[in-house]
């Protein structure tokens, strides 16, 4: 499976490595009770709903750094 920063967040969170930079960026990020609501949204939606609270900086980090994974 392809991971990159438009899959779906049940996909991310199936990926080790992926969770691993989820969890450095926001501690406790694959805990949250709440993602499971947004599973069937990419990564990418996922950061764009403004609850979640990322900064248009972390989510270009986070996006280069989920598609450098190559996994």
């Amino acid at each position: 499976m392809d991971i990159s920063f438009d899959s779906k967040l049940k996909d991310i969170l199936a990926c080790s490595e992926a969770v691993a930079v989820l969890e450095e960026l926001v501690p406790g990020i694959s805990k949250n009770p709440g993602l499971k609501m947004l599973k069937g949204m990419s990564l990418r939606t996922c950061c764009n709903i403004p609850q979640a609270g990322f900064t248009p900086e972390m989510t270009a980090d986070l996006e280069k750094r989920i598609n450098e994974l190559g996994v």
